[in-house]
């Protein structure tokens, strides 16, 4: 928040007023970040409510709503609603900082998606928000019971990916280390984002449609 005292300027605003003297940034969002927040939303939503929640985040609805529908095509329209809450959050101010620091010509970004999904409040969480974080401490996932839910393995090495990662980006401004993929700086072009998931892949601008349509 954007206060004029403590906080001057925006995120985008100061990787771009950066530039070159920008620092390297490590960032990512998780494949279902709105699901955590939904418990407010009705049961069931129509068309038009959907349209006018996105009245206030861009200035085509339509456009974002049809993007929506053809990217998940199975999801009723409160799923995709708790979607585009996810991605206007977390996922659009997130790429937004990402892009103009890459235009901006500073230092480079790794860029990363935490696809694996919890199976905790009858699976309706998904990749939800905060879920990386055990990953990413490599903490014992019994203390995480509830939330992941009981007996759901993951995948054996992707809390020493994400925990490596962590520590080589903190130690060389860099989360490459041998036992991930080469993940390559972000750039505009192909968009190479870092999957944390059932499998640990380079993926070229994951969600493209959706993330285009807020432009």
């Amino acid at each position: 928040m954007v206060d004029s005292t403590t906080v001057t300027r925006s995120a985008v605003e100061a990787v771009q007023a950066a530039g070159e003297r920008s620092c390297p940034l490590l960032i990512g969002t998780n494949a279902d970040e709105g699901s955590l927040f939904s418990f407010h939303l009705p049961g069931e939503i129509g068309e038009s409510e959907l349209i006018a929640a996105l009245q206030e985040h861009c200035d085509d609805p339509g456009r974002v709503a049809d993007a929506y529908a053809g990217a998940y095509p199975g999801l009723s329209l409160r799923s995709r609603m708790v979607k585009m809450n996810g991605d206007t959050m977390f996922r659009t101010p997130s790429l937004r900082v990402i892009d103009s620091q890459v235009r901006a010509g500073g230092a480079p970004v790794w860029v990363y998606l935490f696809t694996w999904k919890s199976r905790g409040f009858g699976g309706v969480m998904g990749a939800m928000h905060a879920l990386e974080i055990p990953f990413v401490w490599k903490q014992d996932l019994k203390f995480w019971a509830a939330i992941v839910g009981e007996g759901n393995p993951e995948p054996p090495d992707l809390a020493d990916q994400m925990h490596e990662a962590w520590i080589a980006f903190t130690r060389n401004g860099d989360p490459n280390h041998p036992g991930i993929p080469a993940w390559p700086a972000y750039e505009l072009e192909k968009r190479p984002t870092m999957e944390f998931g059932s499998e640990t892949v380079v993926t070229s601008d994951p969600d493209g449609a959706t993330r285009a349509c807020w432009n």
